[in-house]
């Protein structure tokens, strides 16, 4: 029986960013994503971070970063060096994402999505689930939940 994350997918699969933070992997559908940012590369002048309002300015817009503690249970970014910031852009809410790293890019067809295992548990408010793949537990972020938290700010 198919769920709403996998059918979701199906109307418009393209891919999904999947992502480490704190020792495991997350994942975010493609579409979503508006731009990943580099915070360590010194000659980026696309954006600018504010640390004292959690904050970063991009294309003259100030976007809030997510608070990493509520949602992974960590602000620990354990390799500051690829660290990277995803700008997120959902149900017309932008918000920014701090990663550890991004290890891969999955570009979605009917038959992988066919070949995902999604449990549909929620281990806390922020996530909606999780998928099986490649033999490897990806937890799938609720970004409905995560804009109610922003918003809730």
């Amino acid at each position: 029986m198919q769920n709403s994350f996998l059918k979701d997918l199906l109307t418009d699969p393209t891919g999904l960013v999947i992502f480490n933070f704190a020792g495991r992997e997350y994942c975010i559908d493609i579409k979503y994503v508006v731009a990943i940012l580099n915070p360590n590369d010194e000659s980026a002048s696309s954006f600018s971070i504010n640390n004292e309002n959690s904050t970063v300015k991009y294309q003259n817009e100030n976007i809030r970063i997510i608070d990493t503690a509520v949602i992974f249970g960590s602000k620990h970014i354990s390799n500051k060096s690829s660290q990277r910031l995803f700008i997120i852009l959902f149900k017309g809410n932008k918000m920014a994402l701090p990663t550890e790293r991004i290890s891969e890019i999955i570009s979605l067809n009917k038959k992988i999505v066919d070949s995902l295992c999604y449990n549909p548990s929620k281990t806390n408010d922020y996530l909606s689930g999780s998928i099986e793949y490649e033999g490897r537990t990806i937890y799938v972020l609720d970004l409905n939940e995560i804009i109610e938290l922003e918003k809730g700010l």
